[in-house]
């Protein structure tokens, strides 16, 4: 059972329910609490706040006046959660925190085409035996343009983001997300979940595609891609195995497959597809093909060498269909 320290519960009470709240830069000039005198110090600590806030307000420049406010909200909450998350002295946590954080807000900034997403994020410390365990999650929200399936699309994101969390209450996680793909007919992430449990030699991190079809409420499936009757799958495994076979080579890992027939079932799920304009990405996580310390591979198939395989009638419009 998940027990959520108070200082979550109020932080995000109050947040939610009050007006929108700024943030920015610790004044060094003005520093006055054990926290930011602590950060004001250490140069480096210093220079990480700084890169946080410069994250943060390059994704508040795209957004509305309404996705300002909730990125301001986003900041502000951070902030609050690594001084509850860090001891002042504790150089170290309070360094992988912003480290953290500015990754994040990074990612979100980078925004696809056709819109703007703006992240709602989630903080929470729970108790786990005699340590806190910190939880950190983010889905989007769609900003701009303003679309009869907006609240949809950010409740379809918020259930997903909250299924990856993990069920073990001495595990750490961060989730978060990139944007991949943006259009009137289709709104596509990658989450990116990073798991630590306790007394693991390392941390567990992969990514899982989530996307949202407005029309049909739902997200991509085959069917709404590729022609049924083709050898679609088989396509894309040969392709993975040649592409990732050349990312072995030139980074001097090994494969642990044999052959196309061993990819065919990751391919053929779209968890593992990623959207992007310029072609289909097949995700591949750590220790899927290869060794940990390989990491995590992406094979991109060009939308026209897919032509022959897809659907007369897909679900969204592919790039350069016309």
């Amino acid at each position: 059972m998940r027990i959520a320290l108070p200082f979550a519960g109020a932080l995000l009470a109050a947040v939610s329910f009050s007006a929108p709240v700024g943030a920015a830069a610790i004044d060094c000039t003005k520093a006055k609490g054990a926290h930011d005198t602590a950060i004001c110090a250490d140069p480096n600590l210093r220079q990480l706040n700084q890169d946080l806030a410069a994250a943060y307000d390059k994704l508040a420049s795209a957004a509305s006046a309404a996705g300002q406010a909730q990125v301001h909200r986003d900041e502000h909450d951070r902030r609050a959660y690594i001084e509850e998350l860090c001891q002042p002295t504790d150089s170290a946590c309070l360094a992988a925190a912003y480290h953290q954080g500015v990754s994040s807000a990074t990612k979100f900034a980078d925004q696809a085409a056709g819109g703007v997403l703006v992240p709602v994020e989630r903080f929470r410390l729970q108790s786990a035996k005699d340590a806190k365990t910190s939880i950190v999650r983010a889905f989007p929200r769609l900003d701009q343009p303003n679309t009869p399936w907006t609240d949809q699309f950010e409740a379809a994101a918020r259930q997903a983001a909250a299924a990856l969390l993990p069920e073990d209450p001495d595990t750490a996680a961060i989730v978060d997300y990139r944007p991949t793909y943006l259009a009137s007919d289709l709104a596509a992430v990658a989450f990116a979940v990073a798991t630590y449990p306790r007394g693991a030699a390392h941390g567990l991190s992969q990514q899982v595609s989530f996307t949202y079809l407005p029309t049909a409420e739902r997200g991509l499936r085959p069917a709404d891609l590729f022609q049924s009757g083709t050898t679609w799958s088989g396509f894309l495994a040969t392709r993975a195995f040649e592409t990732l076979g050349n990312q072995a080579t030139s980074g001097g890992w090994t494969l642990s497959i044999s052959g196309p027939g061993e990819l065919e079932t990751i391919v053929a799920d779209p968890a593992n597809w990623l959207i992007h304009p310029d072609g289909l990405g097949l995700y591949f996580a750590p220790t899927s093909v290869g060794p940990y310390v390989a990491g995590e591979h992406e094979v991109l198939v060009p939308w026209a060498d897919l032509k022959p395989y897809l659907s007369a009638t897909p679900a969204f419009k592919v790039p350069g269909s016309d």
